[in-house]
């Protein structure tokens, strides 16, 4: 049974939060739903909020997404608990990023197998939709960079559990080609790319570091190798193989340059 009027409502303008926590983590999926909705209303006035709140509503949607069950049910709820980032005012979805991902690092240990499957879709969404709230901007150098130190404090740290890190290796390329505007600038996609490369120069896991190979390095190089050969036999033929590879050829260059830089580096493995 639904119980809408006992929810707690947002608190404009400062104060104590409201209590989310029971509600969200309640085996009602009718309260879930509306616990959520009064989050996001929490959220879209939350100018004020601090990372400790936000750490206290994270942790509480973490739970909700745990007593989910059946899949339409989680997909459902792993949208539009990614969403919440465009709820939030601007200055805060920054720090919604780096919260989401502290709190995946910090309760990962805990997840049981069974329940793994809906936490990596809840990742990958909130991957995808912190990226697009990024785009939504204006999205050039700077803002990547900022955007970037997030996912190194978090998705891609050196010291996140294993899978995180799988995960975002997995993961990370596929999102950036499908939310990235067509004329992304080279400078921006390698501020992007910094973090998984700062991560496979500071582990000498093996694991990862055949995953970063394999899933973010090598598609890279061919990526940019098909572009300069596309170049040479097509001199100003225009994009080429779609929108999304436009500045790769420009990038191997730079790629090439980057991965000198921390192999010289002393403090990479």
């Amino acid at each position: 049974e639904s119980r809408r009027g006992s929810m707690p409502d947002a608190a404009p303008g400062g104060g104590q939060p409201p209590k989310f926590g029971k509600q969200l983590a309640s085996s009602d999926k009718s309260i879930r739903d509306d616990a959520v909705k009064a989050v996001t209303r929490y959220l879209r006035q939350a100018h004020s909020l601090t990372e400790l709140e936000l750490s206290k509503v994270w942790k509480a949607l973490f739970y909700c997404m745990w007593h989910s069950d059946k899949r339409p049910v989680q997909a459902d709820l792993a949208e539009r608990l990614s969403a919440l980032v465009h709820a939030l005012p601007a200055e805060k979805r920054p720090l919604f990023t780096r919260v989401f991902w502290r709190t995946m690092a910090r309760e990962w240990h805990g997840i049981d197998r069974l329940r793994l499957d809906k936490f990596y879709m809840l990742m990958r969404l909130a991957l995808r939709h912190s990226l697009r709230a990024l785009c939504a901007d204006a999205l050039d150098e700077q803002s990547a960079t900022a955007f970037a130190a997030l996912l190194q404090d978090g998705l891609f740290a050196s010291g996140a559990p294993r899978g995180v890190q799988l995960f975002g290796l997995d993961q990370y390329l596929t999102a950036l080609r499908g939310e990235l505007p067509a004329d992304a600038a080279p400078a921006v996609w390698m501020a992007l790319l910094d973090p998984p490369l700062l991560l496979l120069g500071a582990v000498a896991d093996p694991h990862v570091l055949q995953r970063g190979t394999e899933q973010l390095l090598n598609p890279l190089i061919e990526a940019g190798a098909e572009g300069e050969a596309g170049e040479e036999g097509e001199a100003g033929a225009g994009n080429g193989e779609g929108g999304e590879g436009a500045p790769l050829p420009r990038l191997l260059c730079e790629l090439s340059e980057r991965l000198f830089d921390l192999a010289a580096d002393p403090r990479t493995a």
